[in-house]
């Protein structure tokens, strides 16, 4: 009974890696930087590119969302 325990557990780990290494963001403004998360990529766009994010004018919730879309998307293609 532990061993299909085991096994299951391994298969579910298994799905769980490979999505996570299918959405590796890499900033699209550096080539240093390769996020799992897009929190992790916003916040390190906010620090280390701040003058994207003013170009943006994020005024506002929806256009904040309708940027962090568009990094996730520039961060997947380039990825």
């Amino acid at each position: 009974m532990a061993d299909l325990h085991y096994t299951k557990h391994l298969r579910a780990q298994e799905k769980t890696s490979a999505a996570a290494t299918t959405d590796n963001l890499a900033c699209p403004f550096c080539d240093e930087w390769i996020f799992q998360q897009d929190d992790q990529l916003f916040d390190h766009v906010n620090l280390k590119h701040p003058s994207k994010v003013q170009k943006a004018d994020l005024n506002s919730q929806r256009r904040i969302d309708l940027f962090q879309k568009h990094l996730r998307r520039e961060a997947l293609d380039k990825a």
